[in-house]
């Protein structure tokens, strides 16, 4: 029975020494991790500064050159002067760009931003710092000058954003006035815009009025002109028939050329009072057409052609 039971014992004690192993790895890395994330395994010296005031320095800080994270601070004391003197532990790595001529100063991520130690990088005429070397300090802008650095920016656009404020409202004022000036043209626009579409109106009226009126009159014109030309035209033809039966009939009878000439005179006397009237007629026709073109060309609206010109009086 106690054979079967040492076998069971040692997977347990095999079990635990396994945890207890494991247990002991985690707590060895995350103690390395912490180291080094302290730069505990990094080769590092150290490096101060003295400030006329802690204020905006606190331990811990991070130091930066060039923008890079270069080491931390470490130690804040109170000088026998009242003056604060920071040590700073600085990476080796970085130690060939940190020279003689180099700076410390406060700098600020933003305007409300963690404060920071930014170290310059020195020239080539530098020297190499070694170990507890003392730099120049620059204490640069603290939360106090900031405020007073914003203050003194913001208050003189809160002015004017006020004086603004105050044109607007004055009626007075040159913006005001210049509103002004602008509803009154506006409004000016609009009467004008209304005058427009008044006289289209007016126009359009006109012309539904008088043109159907003007063609009608026209038409009716030239129907008396065609009435008139038809007259004529029967009455030339029966004067034709008249002279055509004349000279037939001299054919036919072969009568002496003195009683032939008499019935022409005859006949001449009778036309011509027709002739002249047909003529008459037609003159009168061809000056009341050419009337009603003028009056045409007068109401028509907007028209900029020349005015007909008059025809000329016929010859009686």
């Amino acid at each position: 029975m106690s054979a079967d039971l040492n076998p069971l014992k040692k997977d347990k004690r095999t079990y635990v020494g396994l945890f207890v192993a494991g247990a002991l790895f985690l707590i060895a890395m995350v103690l390395f991790v912490l180291a080094r994330s302290q730069g505990w395994f990094e080769q590092s010296y150290t490096l101060e500064f003295r400030a006329a005031s802690a204020e905006s320095l606190n331990k811990g800080m991070l130091v930066r050159l060039s923008g890079l994270p270069v080491g931390k601070v470490t130690e804040i004391k109170l000088e026998d002067d009242a003056r604060v003197r920071v040590q700073m532990q600085i990476n080796k790595d970085f130690q060939r760009w940190i020279k003689s001529d180099s700076a410390a100063s406060l700098a600020r991520e933003g305007i409300f931003g963690d404060s920071f130690i930014q170290i310059s990088a020195g020239t080539s005429k530098g020297q190499l710092l070694e170990g507890g070397a003392v730099l120049a300090f620059d204490p640069g802008s603290g939360m106090n000058e900031l405020l007073q650095q914003l203050r003194e920016r913001l208050f003189p656009l809160l002015e004017e954003m006020q004086s603004l404020a105050a044109s607007l409202k004055s009626p007075d004022g040159q913006l005001g006035s210049t509103l002004s000036e602008a509803r009154a043209l506006l409004h000016e626009l609009r009467s004008t815009r209304t005058q427009i579409d008044k006289t289209l109106a007016s126009a359009a009226l006109l012309t539904q009025k008088n043109i159907p009126a003007t063609l009608g009159y026209v038409d009716g014109t030239l129907a008396g002109f065609k009435t008139v030309a038809q007259s004529t035209d029967a009455q030339l033809a029966q004067i034709s028939s008249k002279l055509q039966a004349t000279l037939d009939q001299y054919e036919r009878t072969g009568s002496s050329a003195d009683k032939t000439l008499k019935e022409v005179q005859i006949l001449v006397q009778e036309t011509r009072p027709l002739l002249q009237k047909a003529i008459k007629d037609a003159d009168v026709v061809m000056r009341s057409a050419n009337q009603t073109m003028i009056n045409m060309h007068e109401r028509w609206p907007f028209s900029g052609d020349a005015k007909p010109a008059s025809m000329p009086e016929s010859e009686n």
